[in-house]
């Protein structure tokens, strides 16, 4: 009511997003929200699932980005709350958590809501994490968390080495500073030692799609490292390796 276009909310919205790119919803959507056809889906979404929140995306309340991104955090806390924790012991583990970007979501008006669900400090500092004895491992880090990060390694048990630093092909958002690196600290456990150490700490390679690594990363972590490996809070399988998360 009040959408205009003729639209009604179903009774049973389809779960998930996933949702047909035709049809007079997708038409009314982008209609309504003045969207782009590639914003499109988002905006049927929405419509479908909250039309009080597609409400405040028409007023200018909150971002179309924010409302898709809360109505689909519940589903995401339930997939990341079933997901079991990890079994088995590694030798290298790589690790990406889900830093607490709260300022970025502490404004609904925020185009650049988080793309996923994160976890705060605390949570992560208590991750099961599933160390060999003899184990290295690659936390990955925001600039805004380097602090953070170094006491967490501690509390994993690791002993802190050196940082390799990503330098990205764009400048990024940033608070103090607009952000064009990312950060990875090497920490080992026990006797772990690597083959080689001719490996530059500065890795230069484009950002594609976000949260992803680049692949020449883990070209290098496999050419680094033996033993059993381990990708945490993964995005996807990966040949070799155990991938987990929620979202694979």
């Amino acid at each position: 009511e009040g959408l205009g276009g003729g639209w009604k909310p179903p009774n049973s919205p389809p779960r998930g997003g996933g949702l047909s790119k035709t049809g007079p919803t997708q038409q009314a959507a982008q209609s309504i929200f003045k969207v782009e056809r590639r914003k499109a889906d988002k905006a049927t979404y929405v419509l479908l699932h909250d039309p009080a929140l597609a409400a405040q995306v028409q007023q200018g309340t909150i971002a179309l980005n924010n409302a898709h991104r809360q109505i689909r955090g519940a589903e995401e806390k339930r997939r990341i709350t079933a997901t079991a924790p990890p079994t088995g012991q590694y030798q290298v583990i790589v690790i990406d958590p889900p830093w607490p970007f709260d300022i970025r979501q502490a404004d609904p008006s925020h185009e650049i809501a988080n793309q996923y669900e994160t976890m705060s400090i605390e949570e992560i500092g208590r991750l099961s994490i599933p160390a060999a004895e003899d184990c290295i491992l690659w936390l990955w880090v925001p600039n805004a968390f380097l602090h953070h990060a170094f006491h967490i390694v501690e509390e994993w048990g690791f002993t802190y080495r050196t940082t390799l630093t990503w330098a990205k092909n764009f400048v990024g958002l940033g608070d103090w500073l607009g952000g064009q690196t990312e950060h990875c600290l090497l920490a080992t456990k026990g006797t772990y030692r690597l083959f080689r150490n001719n490996e530059s700490t500065l890795l230069t390679a484009p950002r594609t799609h976000h949260s992803a690594k680049p692949a020449i990363f883990y070209e290098i972590v496999e050419g680094l490292c033996p033993g059993n490996k381990i990708d945490m809070f993964a995005r996807e399988h990966r040949e070799h390796w155990t991938s987990w998360g929620a979202d694979v």
